[in-house]
């Protein structure tokens, strides 16, 4: 056979089939640089994506699930929990927390046995950031449902923005009588000692409830802020002053001797329940999301608030022991559920309230507005550091209240386009991988406190594992860098622009 070379083939770089000598490679492909500009300019770009792609991938490893710091062994983990441990047990007592050592005595002399036959008596008492106000304002929605189960909410009443009073929601005439005295009685109870007048009022009015065998519901958050105790309104306690850290055992103890020893109801006490981690997070958007007089006072970053209140008990924990010593009947209500916490509170802790599970059930969810949400705290931390630079660069020593909100409407007014500049990336500061074991490892040595279902230390170890995948998705175990911010928007966030704003 004969090879024959095409017509228009040339003699260099052709291999000719017809010879024996070897074929040459390196001779024949070599690489060549090509030798058009935007050729070259676009292999510099090709390079530096690559680049710019290993980074960010290198950076979501080093932040994500995928650390090594948060590849603990299950050893580890079991050790850093038994860590916690051992500082809980030295440290954490409700009896030393509320500076007494006799409460179950005095609830043993005045034990009352009530009649099986009597009514229900639910008091719902928070605490704070474990869906108190949803189901509060819920309870507002099922008036007719609770009637027909028999029961009636005496509140909190939260005023709605078509109403002009907490208590225009309320149809019928005496359940709103009912809940203007368990008001006032509450607020008495709470901030004033003299509440004689009150008291009556109210004992008066559960022993008519209880004769007409009527069921009731009460959800005061405030029951569970008794110290500090801060009352109604915000003011500080009278009451408080007289006793002190003992100020929450007398109030106990007087809504004791109010609801079971003289109204003689069967008292069932629901204590709210959130997993630490994230009822500190929680607590931090909404102590941010009060801006009276924030930007001021508040300096904190979420790192810092988790760090600073990082061994402090847990409130669920500490009001559910302080409960039982008092009452027999005290549960939980868990927060980390399929199901809503209102349809939770009255399909499983309300007894009997059939036709109120069944409406909660029904309702329709509200659709998601598409307007952009402001975010408070956010807002509240760059205000602040725009406040701070402007005291700096002024030397001002005092606070200006007044520069402050400017400075908050400031920002507020620039949100969007703040958003829209930073994208996903805006610049954050988040708790460090210790923190963040440590706040897991406690989160975990709380709920196997609170709850009697964790039986090995293998599902403590699986507990520890769900929570760290959850802490490492997202944006919420970090807060925004204020002082990056205003560095970045230096032309605007100023004390010249803000003269500029109406």
């Amino acid at each position: 056979m004969v090879f024959r070379r095409r017509k228009g083939d040339s003699e260099e770089g052709k291999h000719d089939l017809r010879s024996s000598e070897p074929y040459d490679h390196k001779r024949n492909h070599r690489f060549r640089f090509p030798q058009s500009r935007n050729t070259y300019f676009m292999v510099a770009l090709l390079l530096v994506t690559v680049y710019i792609g290993i980074s960010k991938f290198i950076d979501v490893l080093s932040q994500g699930y995928f650390s090594a710091k948060s590849l603990l062994s299950d050893s580890e983990i079991e050790a850093l929990i038994l860590y916690e441990r051992k500082i809980v047990d030295d440290t954490y007592s409700v009896e030393k927390y509320f500076n007494v050592t006799n409460i179950g005595d005095q609830k043993m002399k005045t034990k009352r046995d009530v009649s099986p036959t009597n009514p229900v008596l639910v008091l719902h008492v928070g605490v704070n950031k474990t869906g108190t106000t949803s189901i509060q304002n819920t309870l507002t929605e099922l008036e007719i449902p609770l009637s027909k189960d028999n029961y009636i909410f005496l509140g909190k009443y939260n005023r709605q923005p078509h109403t002009k009073s907490n208590f225009d929601v309320i149809h019928n005439p005496d359940t709103r009588n009912y809940a203007q005295i368990t008001m006032k009685f509450m607020q008495h109870l709470l901030c004033e000692d003299d509440s004689k007048t009150q008291r009556k009022e109210f004992l008066q009015m559960l022993k008519k409830l209880r004769e007409e065998k009527k069921n009731v519901i009460i959800s005061f958050e405030d029951l569970s802020a008794l110290a500090p105790p801060w009352c109604i309104g915000g003011t500080s306690s009278e009451r408080y002053e007289e006793y002190g850290v003992g100020y929450g055992v007398h109030v106990l103890n007087e809504l004791y001797e109010d609801i079971v020893v003289e109204a003689e109801f069967h008292v069932k006490v629901v204590v709210g329940y959130r997993r630490f981690y994230s009822w500190l997070v929680s607590l931090f958007y909404y102590t941010g999301g009060n801006v009276n007089e924030m930007a001021v006072t508040k300096s904190e970053t979420l790192p810092t608030f988790i760090e600073e209140r990082l061994l402090e008990p847990h409130p669920s924990l500490l009001y559910m022991d302080l409960y039982r010593k008092f009452f027999d009947n005290v549960s939980f209500l868990h927060l980390h559920s399929s199901q809503s916490i209102i349809e939770r509170f009255l399909c499983e802790f309300v007894p009997n309230a059939i036709n109120s599970c069944q409406a909660v059930q029904n309702m329709e969810t509200s659709s998601m507005s598409n307007t952009l949400k402001i975010d408070s705290t956010m807002v509240n931390i760059i205000a602040k550091a725009a406040y701070d630079k402007e005291r700096r660069k002024k030397n001002l020593t005092g606070d200006d209240l007044t520069l402050s909100d400017g400075f908050r409407r400031l920002v507020r007014t620039n949100y969007k386009k703040i958003k829209m500049f930073y994208n996903t990336d805006i610049p954050k500061e988040c708790i460090s991988e210790d923190v963040k074991e440590r706040l897991i490892a406690r989160s975990v040595l709380f709920e196997s406190m609170c709850f009697s279902t964790f039986s090995k230390d293998v599902e403590l170890v699986a507990l520890f594992r769900q929570i760290m995948s959850e802490i490492n998705d997202g944006f919420k175990y970090c807060s925004v860098d204020g002082e990056k911010v205003v560095h970045d928007f230096e032309d605007l966030l100023n004390a010249n622009t803000l003269s500029k704003l109406s």
